[in-house]
């Protein structure tokens, strides 16, 4: 079987793949001019065209090509590779999808991707700066995503073109679309003293974590998309006297008031601060603090609410409600200042046949920056969201903890303090065994409304189940 929607399901007549569109057999490939055709373990004919061998297809756990790693001694270690969509081919696009290529990072023949789409896409429709009205993730037209099998690839000059060993179930906008290859080891020891992370999202790639382990993982160290989703503003701007209208500005006119948080619409965010200003929120990302005479910026929100700053200065950020199979980064929140607000937290996928450990597998929400004593002039910044770790196994052996924590907002000058992260989401799907997780909210140091904690789904236990 070439390609499924879904990977893995567990319930408690056993593990299953489920999915359409798949197939099997042979592909052949013919070499074409100046473009390289790449296939592992490919048979080359009398003619010159070379056949692949039958496909892997998604078996659960992943396939273990990169055989058995242990991390002793590493600190962030990133075993992702991420890449851009470039073209989705209207007559091929179930099948074949070009990307392009970051340094010199390269995609094989058999590779194991997650296709995703992170962003709403330029053609979406945003809600009102300032409305915190709750989200129903499933009719969004972002955040799906599915697992493939790489059949080949072409490269030509800075662009790959894969085909899959199977065809795409869903449509994906490519502007708005990112390439993750997935690792697919047969064990995997996380020792104490080391850490996996990914790379940061960067408004086009980046904020995923995702591993395939077909036997063990041993996790006594972390595995942590803490702080890697939809990104705070550097928050500059000039001041304003107490009796400035601009303080009010849901929408303030550059450069009065303080960034706002990302969120998921690209083009209304500006991460240096400058463009996107004002105290409104912007659907999940916090809104900035009021220019000089204002207060504290609003935390950002995912499967929790992100608070506002204190005295409703910086709007919090709109919470996300069923999630069905999305996965969504945090939302980041507003900033004030030099006094920034947090990044929300990544996406966090593993499966592994067994977990065991008694480390951590995180993706919190960034604590906003502030003076922890309430001093100087100026509002804080706003806690990032928490993320989402989805965790799929058959054995819990023994349990690593799962968070997927809002960020903390300091104090701001004068009591204005900013509104700390929504908790994230954190799903674990086992046939056998349970962990315990949290989702809390991001505390606010100060008077400051508070943050709502987030929602445990599937084995999991805690506050929020």
């Amino acid at each position: 079987m070439g390609h499924c929607r879904r990977l893995l399901a567990v319930g408690f007549s056993g593990i299953f793949i489920i999915g359409a569109g798949c197939r099997s057999g042979f592909e052949t490939i013919e070499n074409s001019g100046d473009v390289i055709v790449v296939v592992d373990g490919g048979q080359t004919s009398s003619d010159g065209s070379t056949t692949s061998e039958a496909p892997l297809g998604l078996p659960p756990f992943g396939a273990g090509r990169d055989g058995d790693l242990v991390l002793e001694g590493r600190e962030g270690e990133v075993l992702n590779a991420y890449f851009e969509a470039v073209e989705f081919d209207p007559e091929t696009a179930a099948t074949q999808l070009s990307i392009r290529r970051l340094g010199s990072t390269e995609l094989r023949a058999k590779d194991l991707i997650m296709i995703i789409q992170s962003t709403a896409g330029s053609q979406a429709s945003p809600p009102a700066i300032g409305d915190r009205s709750a989200i129903d993730a499933s009719i969004l037209s972002f955040g799906h995503w599915e697992l493939a099998r790489v059949d080949s690839v072409e490269v030509a000059a800075d662009t790959l073109r894969l085909r899959f060993e199977g065809a795409l179930t869903q449509s994906y906008d490519a502007t708005a679309t990112q390439v993750v290859r997935i690792p697919e080891y047969t064990t995997l020891v996380v020792h104490s003293d080391s850490t996996i992370t990914g790379s940061p999202w960067n408004g086009r790639v980046g904020g995923v974590v995702a591993l395939m382990v077909n036997d063990s993982l041993q996790v006594d160290g972390r595995i942590d998309a803490s702080a890697l989703g939809y990104r705070r503003s550097d928050g500059t701007f000039e001041g304003g006297s107490s009796d400035d209208p601009r303080c009010e500005a849901l929408e303030a006119e550059p450069p009065y008031g303080g960034g706002r948080g990302e969120s998921f619409f690209l083009d209304l965010f500006d991460p240096t601060g400058m463009a996107q200003t004002g105290r409104g929120n912007l659907a999940t990302g916090g809104g900035g603090a009021g220019a000089a005479c204002r207060g504290g910026a609003g935390g950002g929100s995912h499967a929790g609410a992100g608070a506002s700053g204190n005295g409703d200065e910086g709007f919090g950020g709109a919470p996300l409600t069923n999630f069905g199979d999305k996965i969504i980064f945090g939302g980041a929140g507003g900033s004030w200042g030099g006094r920034l607000g947090g990044n929300g937290g990544g996406v966090l996928y593993v499966q592994a046949e067994n977990l065991a450990g008694s480390g951590s597998i995180a993706a919190n929400g960034q604590n906003a920056n502030g003076d922890p004593t309430g001093g100087g002039a100026g509002g804080g910044g706003g806690g990032g969201a928490g993320g989402m770790v989805w965790t799929v196994t058959r054995t819990v052996e023994s349990c690593p903890s799962l968070s997927a924590n809002g960020g903390v907002a300091p104090r701001g000058g004068s009591q204005k303090d900013g509104g700390g992260g929504g908790g994230g989401l954190v799903r674990l799907e086992s046939e056998q065994g349970s962990c315990p997780a949290t989702v809390t909210a991001g505390r606010t140091l100060g008077p400051a409304p508070s943050a709502s904690d987030g929602l445990i789904e599937g084995n999991a236990s805690g506050p929020g189940a």
